[in-house]
Protein backbone atom coordinates (compact mmCIF):
# COMPACT_ATOMS: atom_id res chain seq x y z
CA UNK A 1 0.00 0.00 0.00
CA UNK A 2 1.19 3.42 -0.81
CA UNK A 3 2.61 5.79 2.01
CA UNK A 4 2.41 9.54 3.33
CA UNK A 5 5.18 11.85 3.67
CA UNK A 6 5.78 10.41 6.92
CA UNK A 7 6.66 6.95 5.70
CA UNK A 8 2.93 5.76 7.36
CA UNK A 9 0.81 3.87 5.11
CA UNK A 10 -2.33 5.69 3.68
CA UNK A 11 -5.73 4.35 5.05
CA UNK A 12 -9.37 5.00 4.73
CA UNK A 13 -10.40 6.32 1.19
CA UNK A 14 -6.99 5.95 -0.26
CA UNK A 15 -6.90 2.83 0.50
CA UNK A 16 -9.71 1.85 -1.05
CA UNK A 17 -8.12 3.25 -4.25
CA UNK A 18 -5.11 1.45 -3.89
CA UNK A 19 -7.01 -2.07 -4.47
CA UNK A 20 -8.91 -0.53 -6.73
CA UNK A 21 -6.00 0.04 -9.21
CA UNK A 22 -4.55 -3.40 -8.04
CA UNK A 23 -7.79 -4.82 -9.81
CA UNK A 24 -9.16 -3.20 -11.93
CA UNK A 25 -11.12 -5.63 -13.79
CA UNK A 26 -13.29 -5.73 -10.68
CA UNK A 27 -15.12 -2.34 -11.67
CA UNK A 28 -16.45 -3.66 -14.77
CA UNK A 29 -15.99 -7.00 -16.07
CA UNK A 30 -17.67 -8.48 -12.87
CA UNK A 31 -20.37 -6.15 -12.27
CA UNK A 32 -24.47 -7.15 -12.33
CA UNK A 33 -27.10 -5.00 -12.96
CA UNK A 34 -29.73 -5.11 -9.42
CA UNK A 35 -33.32 -4.78 -9.91
CA UNK A 36 -35.83 -4.37 -7.38
CA UNK A 37 -39.31 -5.98 -8.96
CA UNK A 38 -42.25 -2.84 -8.80
CA UNK A 39 -39.60 -0.53 -8.06
CA UNK A 40 -40.10 2.99 -10.08
CA UNK A 41 -36.28 3.37 -9.76
CA UNK A 42 -34.87 -0.03 -9.55
CA UNK A 43 -36.73 -1.69 -12.35
CA UNK A 44 -35.69 -2.95 -15.57
CA UNK A 45 -34.47 0.07 -16.69
CA UNK A 46 -32.24 1.17 -14.13
CA UNK A 47 -31.66 4.36 -12.11
CA UNK A 48 -29.26 6.77 -11.78
CA UNK A 49 -30.23 9.97 -9.40
CA UNK A 50 -28.56 12.23 -11.31
CA UNK A 51 -31.70 12.65 -13.66
CA UNK A 52 -33.76 13.64 -10.83
CA UNK A 53 -31.63 16.90 -10.55
CA UNK A 54 -32.70 17.99 -14.42
CA UNK A 55 -36.29 16.30 -13.91
CA UNK A 56 -37.16 17.30 -10.30
CA UNK A 57 -34.41 19.61 -9.15
CA UNK A 58 -34.14 17.54 -5.89
CA UNK A 59 -31.65 19.40 -3.50
CA UNK A 60 -28.10 17.03 -2.63
CA UNK A 61 -29.35 16.46 0.76
CA UNK A 62 -32.55 14.48 -0.70
CA UNK A 63 -30.66 12.68 -3.41
CA UNK A 64 -28.29 11.32 -0.87
CA UNK A 65 -31.29 10.53 1.73
CA UNK A 66 -33.48 8.96 -1.05
CA UNK A 67 -30.19 6.93 -2.82
CA UNK A 68 -29.27 5.75 0.66
CA UNK A 69 -33.38 4.08 1.55
CA UNK A 70 -32.85 2.34 -1.74
CA UNK A 71 -29.72 0.56 -1.07
CA UNK A 72 -30.95 -0.36 2.25
CA UNK A 73 -33.80 -2.02 0.43
CA UNK A 74 -31.35 -3.57 -2.11
CA UNK A 75 -29.57 -4.84 0.48
CA UNK A 76 -32.39 -6.32 2.58
CA UNK A 77 -33.59 -7.85 -0.70
CA UNK A 78 -29.99 -9.94 -1.74
CA UNK A 79 -28.58 -11.16 1.18
CA UNK A 80 -25.42 -12.90 -0.86
CA UNK A 81 -24.70 -8.65 -1.67
CA UNK A 82 -24.83 -8.24 1.85
CA UNK A 83 -22.69 -11.04 2.54
CA UNK A 84 -20.12 -9.85 0.54
CA UNK A 85 -20.36 -6.55 1.69
CA UNK A 86 -19.48 -7.61 5.09
CA UNK A 87 -16.88 -10.14 4.45
CA UNK A 88 -15.10 -6.97 2.81
CA UNK A 89 -15.49 -4.71 5.40
CA UNK A 90 -14.16 -7.15 8.07
CA UNK A 91 -10.75 -8.12 5.67
CA UNK A 92 -10.38 -4.53 5.06
CA UNK A 93 -10.69 -4.15 8.88
CA UNK A 94 -8.35 -6.33 9.36
CA UNK A 95 -5.97 -4.88 6.84
CA UNK A 96 -6.25 -1.60 8.70
CA UNK A 97 -5.54 -2.82 12.20
CA UNK A 98 -2.32 -4.62 10.28
CA UNK A 99 -1.35 -1.71 8.56
CA UNK A 100 -1.72 0.49 12.21
CA UNK A 101 0.24 -2.16 13.85
CA UNK A 102 3.13 -1.50 11.12
CA UNK A 103 2.65 2.51 11.67
CA UNK A 104 2.93 2.34 15.46
CA UNK A 105 5.73 -0.01 14.73
CA UNK A 106 7.53 2.74 12.51
CA UNK A 107 6.51 5.67 14.86
CA UNK A 108 8.07 4.10 17.89
CA UNK A 109 11.50 3.15 15.91
CA UNK A 110 12.11 6.43 14.59
CA UNK A 111 11.44 8.28 18.10
CA UNK A 112 14.31 5.86 19.17
CA UNK A 113 16.18 6.53 16.25
CA UNK A 114 15.78 10.41 16.68
CA UNK A 115 17.07 10.31 20.75
CA UNK A 116 19.89 8.53 19.64
CA UNK A 117 21.31 10.87 17.01
CA UNK A 118 20.23 14.07 18.48
CA UNK A 119 22.17 12.77 22.16
CA UNK A 120 25.30 11.82 19.41
CA UNK A 121 24.74 15.08 17.61
CA UNK A 122 24.78 17.78 20.92
CA UNK A 123 20.80 18.35 20.58
CA UNK A 124 20.20 16.54 23.63
CA UNK A 125 23.09 16.59 26.78
CA UNK A 126 23.96 15.19 29.19
CA UNK A 127 27.05 14.86 31.36
CA UNK A 128 29.61 11.93 31.71
CA UNK A 129 28.12 10.37 34.41
CA UNK A 130 24.66 10.74 32.56
CA UNK A 131 22.98 12.40 35.73
CA UNK A 132 21.39 15.57 34.60
CA UNK A 133 19.72 15.64 31.28
CA UNK A 134 18.79 18.51 28.78
CA UNK A 135 17.73 18.96 25.33
CA UNK A 136 18.43 22.59 23.56
CA UNK A 137 15.20 24.47 22.31
CA UNK A 138 17.71 26.69 19.47
CA UNK A 139 21.17 26.43 18.17
CA UNK A 140 22.40 29.57 19.97
CA UNK A 141 22.84 27.39 22.98
CA UNK A 142 19.77 27.46 25.00
CA UNK A 143 18.84 25.00 27.18
CA UNK A 144 16.08 23.12 29.13
CA UNK A 145 16.13 20.45 31.29
CA UNK A 146 14.08 17.60 31.04
CA UNK A 147 15.67 15.13 33.77
CA UNK A 148 18.33 15.11 36.92
CA UNK A 149 18.76 11.54 38.39
CA UNK A 150 18.20 13.98 41.94
CA UNK A 151 17.29 11.96 45.25
CA UNK A 152 13.67 12.74 44.79
CA UNK A 153 13.66 11.31 40.77
CA UNK A 154 15.72 8.19 42.66
CA UNK A 155 13.18 7.64 45.10
CA UNK A 156 9.74 7.82 43.00
CA UNK A 157 11.70 5.09 40.77
CA UNK A 158 9.58 1.87 40.64
CA UNK A 159 9.21 -1.60 38.74
CA UNK A 160 11.80 -2.22 35.97
CA UNK A 161 13.10 1.37 35.98
CA UNK A 162 14.41 1.29 39.35
CA UNK A 163 16.01 -2.10 38.20
CA UNK A 164 17.81 -0.46 35.35
CA UNK A 165 19.44 2.68 37.49
CA UNK A 166 20.63 -0.24 39.84
CA UNK A 167 21.93 -1.55 36.39
CA UNK A 168 23.76 1.56 34.93
CA UNK A 169 21.43 2.10 32.36
CA UNK A 170 19.78 5.10 32.80
CA UNK A 171 19.37 5.73 28.65
CA UNK A 172 15.96 4.04 28.59
CA UNK A 173 14.82 5.95 31.54
CA UNK A 174 15.84 8.91 29.50
CA UNK A 175 14.72 8.20 26.68
CA UNK A 176 11.20 7.57 28.42
CA UNK A 177 11.30 10.80 30.34
CA UNK A 178 12.32 12.98 26.63
CA UNK A 179 9.16 11.36 25.04
CA UNK A 180 6.91 12.19 27.78
CA UNK A 181 8.67 15.92 27.98
CA UNK A 182 8.53 16.43 24.01
CA UNK A 183 4.70 15.79 24.39
CA UNK A 184 4.37 18.30 27.28
CA UNK A 185 6.16 20.97 25.42
CA UNK A 186 4.63 20.42 22.41
CA UNK A 187 7.85 20.13 20.73
CA UNK A 188 8.13 18.47 17.09
CA UNK A 189 10.86 16.14 16.05
CA UNK A 190 10.96 18.18 12.99
CA UNK A 191 11.93 21.63 15.46
CA UNK A 192 14.93 19.44 16.81
CA UNK A 193 16.45 18.22 13.35
CA UNK A 194 16.44 22.30 12.34
CA UNK A 195 18.53 22.42 15.52
CA UNK A 196 20.67 19.91 14.59
CA UNK A 197 21.46 20.94 11.38
CA UNK A 198 22.01 24.26 12.38
CA UNK A 199 24.13 23.48 15.09
CA UNK A 200 26.19 21.34 12.70
CA UNK A 201 26.13 24.23 10.82
CA UNK A 202 27.60 26.92 13.43
CA UNK A 203 30.22 24.60 14.80
CA UNK A 204 33.41 24.67 14.21
CA UNK A 205 35.00 21.42 12.77
CA UNK A 206 37.51 21.21 15.28
CA UNK A 207 34.86 21.78 17.98
CA UNK A 208 32.29 19.08 16.01
CA UNK A 209 35.10 16.27 15.97
CA UNK A 210 35.78 16.96 19.50
CA UNK A 211 31.85 16.86 20.59
CA UNK A 212 31.17 13.25 18.07
CA UNK A 213 34.64 11.95 20.00
CA UNK A 214 32.97 12.64 23.35
CA UNK A 215 29.77 11.36 22.68
CA UNK A 216 31.23 8.15 21.15
CA UNK A 217 32.57 7.79 24.18
CA UNK A 218 29.44 8.25 25.77
CA UNK A 219 26.89 5.67 23.61
CA UNK A 220 30.24 3.25 23.70
CA UNK A 221 29.89 3.31 27.48
CA UNK A 222 26.14 3.17 27.55
CA UNK A 223 25.87 -0.20 25.27
CA UNK A 224 28.60 -1.77 27.09
CA UNK A 225 26.39 -1.81 30.41
CA UNK A 226 23.52 -2.95 28.28
CA UNK A 227 25.97 -6.07 26.77
CA UNK A 228 27.06 -6.94 29.69
CA UNK A 229 23.92 -7.43 30.88
CA UNK A 230 21.71 -8.97 28.09
CA UNK A 231 24.06 -8.84 25.00
CA UNK A 232 25.02 -12.23 25.56
CA UNK A 233 21.84 -13.84 24.94
CA UNK A 234 20.37 -14.95 22.28
CA UNK A 235 16.83 -14.14 23.38
CA UNK A 236 17.55 -10.50 24.95
CA UNK A 237 13.88 -9.86 25.13
CA UNK A 238 13.19 -12.95 27.39
CA UNK A 239 16.07 -12.19 29.54
CA UNK A 240 14.93 -8.53 30.19
CA UNK A 241 12.00 -9.91 30.98
CA UNK A 242 12.76 -12.88 33.43
CA UNK A 243 16.31 -10.80 35.30
CA UNK A 244 13.14 -8.19 35.89
CA UNK A 245 10.28 -10.32 36.52
CA UNK A 246 7.69 -8.00 34.37
CA UNK A 247 4.53 -8.63 33.80
CA UNK A 248 2.75 -8.98 30.49
CA UNK A 249 1.98 -5.42 30.37
CA UNK A 250 5.33 -4.12 30.52
CA UNK A 251 6.88 -6.34 27.60
CA UNK A 252 6.50 -3.95 25.16
CA UNK A 253 8.98 -1.34 27.47
CA UNK A 254 11.28 -4.39 27.18
CA UNK A 255 10.87 -4.65 23.57
CA UNK A 256 11.58 -0.95 23.67
CA UNK A 257 14.96 -1.12 25.47
CA UNK A 258 15.80 -3.63 23.20
CA UNK A 259 15.26 -0.86 19.99
CA UNK A 260 17.17 1.84 21.70
CA UNK A 261 20.40 0.03 22.34
CA UNK A 262 20.19 -1.39 18.84
CA UNK A 263 19.96 1.75 17.77
CA UNK A 264 22.87 2.67 20.25
CA UNK A 265 25.30 0.12 18.14
CA UNK A 266 23.87 1.32 14.76
CA UNK A 267 25.05 5.06 15.75
CA UNK A 268 28.23 3.92 17.25
CA UNK A 269 29.13 2.43 13.76
CA UNK A 270 28.13 5.69 12.13
CA UNK A 271 30.89 7.43 14.51
CA UNK A 272 33.25 5.50 14.53
CA UNK A 273 33.14 6.03 10.35
CA UNK A 274 33.18 9.42 10.77
CA UNK A 275 36.41 9.87 12.82
CA UNK A 276 38.15 7.46 11.08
Amino acid sequence: SEKDEEGLFKRGKPLFEFFKEQNPHSNYDYRRQIFLQGSPFFGLQGFDFTDIINAEGWPQARIDKTHLAYMKRILRKSTGLYQDMEDTLYRLADIEKGLKTIDDDIVKRRAVKNFVNWLANGVINTDEEQYSWSVRINARGAERGFLAFDLRTKRGLRGMEQRLFMDHMRLPIAFRRFVAYMAEEKLTAQQLEEIREELEKRTKEDDLEQLLTARLALLQSAYDSYNEKFGKTRDPLGEIVETYKLPDEEIEAAEQIINLYQAVGDEIQILERLLR
